[in-house]
């Protein structure tokens, strides 16, 4: 049985396509330092942010990369994905900087649906 969280963000975007991501991450350090039980949801293309050796620099961008470590920092340990993501992109978990909590569908749903606020990055315009 999945937590319930008060927040929950849900990052879409892929790497280095728009501040979505970033914005979301800074939302989501901000509900944990107001002692918000918080979690984040790579889907989709939003799970490629957790890629390691990514250079955002060669092109002259900034990725969240630097930021993913400090999740822990603020109590943040609630990251998941979703498991036909990771086959998608032919990935196990723990290859990722972050080793996310993998869900199916009807889980996704569950921790969704339990949370008291979600946040989808798209929202992040």
């Amino acid at each position: 049985m999945l937590a319930d969280f008060d927040l929950c963000l849900l990052i879409q975007h892929a790497p280095l396509r728009g501040q979505q991501s970033k914005e979301a991450l800074d939302i989501a350090l901000v509900s944990a330092t107001f002692d918000q039980a918080t979690a984040l949801f790579f889907q989709g293309e939003g799970l490629l942010h957790l890629l390691p050796h990514q250079t955002p620099k060669l092109i002259g961008m900034k990725g969240v990369q630097a930021m993913l470590p400090a999740l822990a920092l603020y109590g943040i340990e609630a990251i998941y994905c979703l498991e036909e993501d990771l086959a998608r992109y032919q990935l196990q978990a723990d290859q990722l900087l972050l080793t996310p909590k993998v869900l199916d569908t009807t889980q996704a749903q569950e921790l969704l649906s339990r949370s008291r606020q979600v946040f989808i990055s798209p929202a992040f315009h």
